[in-house]
Formats: C-alpha cells, structure tokens, sequence
C-alpha cells in the first residue's frame, strides 16, 4: 500500500507529508488523540497494521484538498474511472471508495475516517471547485454539525455553532442504579451499561464495537453528544428513554 500511495498520489501531486506509518515512520510530529469521559483521557493508539488504508494513512488537510481536486480533475484516474466512482448504490449513497452528502441543494462527494480518537471528514464539490477537509482529534459533540457550519459560513448561510455543554460527576451509588441490560420489542437491539470509575459506559449487543463513555448533565440524563444519543434513566434505572433522532422507552432486563 505504501508503495502504491507514494507512486500513484503522493509524489505525483509532491505531497510530502501524506504517507503510511510503518515501523521506520518517524512519531515526532503525530498528535495525539483523546477521548471524553469524565475528562479528556489519552485514546488507544491502534498499531497501523492493523487499520491500514482505513487509518494508517497520516496527512494535513491542505494535502487532502489537493488530493480531492486532483481526484475530480482527473489528474490521477480518467474519467471512466471517476464515472465508476460516483455510481452510487442504496440509501447510504455508497460509490466505489465515495460518498455523497447533500448540502442544501448541493452535493459534495468524499468520505469520513475514524480510529481511536481520531475523526475526518473530506469532501469536494464539483461544481464550485472546492474542498472541505475536517481532521480532529478530540471531539465531544457531533462532527456533522460542524461540517455543515463551516458549509455554512463558507456559503453565507446562517448556522448555529454547535454547543458544548459541561458535563458533571454523578454519585456511584446513582450511577450503580443504571447498571444492566435494557430492552424492548419495539427497539431492534438491546444496551448494556455498567459504572466504570464515575463513568456510565454503554454498548449494543448487535455490535461488537467498544463501548461508548456517556458524559453526564445531571443524575438522571447522560449524553454522547458526537452521535446525537441521549439517554434519561427514570424510577432509579428500571426505565430508559433513548433518544436518537426517534424516542423509545426501553425497561431493564
């Protein structure tokens, strides 16, 4: 891969800081990734022979840019290619290594990344020849939002800046209450949660991601506010409204 990477993108477009992490890779310049709990806490640092193309790939946003508007300029593929590229399939508007997020009644089309703390976004719009590169890494509200207000500001729309709420510390004793599994007919999956050091940790049974630290608002309500979920906990844990989007009332196994 990193072979391919330097021969077909990086030296063609002379982006000298877009490479793969191998063991000869110099760390100096690497920032690291954090995640919110209680506090900002140090992430996992995955080992990149693990992700590969889906996250050893270290670069800068201008050097994304530049990739994205070589991409669509066919400058590294032709245009059969791109065309394959952007035949898009199913409700999630997947392309061959593309996806298409719609902004008002625009389309740009890129993709997002993800490992430890880390999170990006990078898209382009055909039409007005622009990029949009998003890299963060530490986030503890919805990164959508900010794309679409960076969008915003870019286009002369109003926005709202997202909001960063303060979290608080809940008692053990209250946290305690909500360990368990919930579940209902009406909710395709259940959730488990225990009290992990002051911290209410969840997780699906339908995935075997890891699990997700809720920040808490008050002794009853806990968010994660990076994917919109909000949780209410009601007659001290035998209830949970889960919010995401719908609501639903989940009761504790």
């Amino acid at each position: 891969m990193l072979i391919y990477l330097l021969r077909y993108i990086a030296k063609p477009l002379s982006l000298g800081r877009t490479f793969v992490y191998d063991a000869k890779s110099s760390r100096s310049n690497e920032v690291t990734s954090y995640f919110k709990r209680a506090n900002w806490e140090k992430a996992t640092n995955t080992h990149q022979s693990v992700p590969l193309g889906a996250g050893a790939i270290t670069s800068t946003p201008l050097e994304v840019a530049t990739f994205l508007s070589a991409l669509f300029k066919e400058r590294l593929i032709n245009a059969d290619s791109l065309k394959k590229m952007k035949e898009f399939i199913g409700e999630g508007e997947y392309g061959l290594g593309l996806m298409k997020f719609p902004y008002a009644d625009k389309y740009f089309f890129g993709h997002t990344g993800g490992v430890d703390g880390y999170a990006s976004i990078a898209a382009y719009n055909i039409e007005d020849d622009i990029a949009m590169v998003n890299l963060t890494n530490a986030l503890s509200f919805n990164f959508n939002d900010m794309s679409l207000a960076l969008l915003a500001g870019f286009y002369g729309d109003d926005f709202d800046i997202p909001v960063i709420q303060e979290s608080i510390l809940v008692k053990k004793e209250i946290l305690d209450q909500y360990n368990g599994t919930y579940g209902s007919n009406d909710f395709p999956i259940k959730l488990t949660f225990r009290n992990e050091n002051g911290i209410l940790l969840g997780e699906a049974s339908s995935d075997a991601q890891n699990e997700i630290p809720f920040e808490a608002f008050s002794s009853t309500i806990f968010k994660f506010q990076r994917a919109h979920i909000k949780l209410e906990f009601k007659d001290n844990g035998k209830t949970l409204i889960f919010t995401q989007g719908q609501e639903f009332e989940l009761k504790k196994l």
